[in-house]
C-alpha cells in the first residue's frame, strides 16, 4: 500500500509539472491566445521564426540575458545551445528555459519594427558571460555598446 501511495504522489507531482514556456504563455495570455495553434505549438517547443513579435520570442526563449540597440532596432542575447534550424525557424535551449546540455552558444535575435528579422548564432566567447562575442565585435569596430544592464532587473513582459 505504501508503494502505491508513493507512486500516486509521484504521478501527481509529474502530472503537475509545467514547462517554462507554458508558464510564460499564461502570463502573456492575450498575445499568446491571438496566435494560431501551429504558432502556439512552435513557441512551446522553444522554436522562434522570422516575423515573431517580441512577446512570442519571450514565450519561446524567456527573458534575454542582455538587450541592446542594434542598427534601427534592438537585439536580444541568449546563452544556451541550438537545436534544429530550418533557415526560417530555430529551436534554442536557453538558460532561461533550464536547458543546460551541449556546447554553449550565443544567440542574438535581431528585432526591427517589433518583429524578429534575423538571428546570429555563434560559439560562446572565450571570456564567458562577462564579454560576449557581439560586444567584442562592436568594441573592435569602435561602435558604442549601450548595455541595459548585464541582466534585466525586471522582465518587461511580466505583469507588475
Amino acid at each position: 500500500m505504501r508503494n502505491a501511495s508513493l507512486l500516486l504522489l509521484l504521478g501527481l507531482a509529474l502530472g503537475g509539472c509545467v514547462h517554462v514556456q507554458e508558464h510564460r504563455a499564461r502570463h502573456l495570455r492575450d498575445a499568446y491566445g491571438s496566435y494560431d495553434t501551429a504558432k502556439q505549438t512552435r513557441l512551446l517547443e522553444a522554436t522562434i521564426a522570422r516575423g515573431d513579435q517580441p512577446e512570442a520570442v519571450y514565450v519561446a526563449l524567456g527573458p534575454p540575458t542582455v538587450r541592446f540597440p542594434r542598427g534601427e532596432g534592438e537585439a536580444w542575447l541568449y546563452v544556451g545551445h541550438a537545436g534544429e534550424s530550418t533557415g526560417d525557424t530555430l529551436t534554442f535551449g536557453s538558460r532561461a528555459a533550464n536547458d543546460w546540455g551541449g556546447d554553449q552558444q550565443e544567440l542574438i535575435v535581431l528585432f526591427r519594427d517589433e518583429a524578429a528579422v534575423d538571428w546570429l548564432l555563434q560559439p560562446l566567447s572565450d571570456t564567458g558571460m562577462g564579454l560576449t562575442n557581439e560586444a567584442q565585435r562592436q568594441r573592435d569596430a569602435g561602435e558604442l555598446v549601450t548595455w541595459r544592464g548585464p541582466r534585466i532587473n525586471r522582465d518587461p513582459y511580466l505583469p507588475r
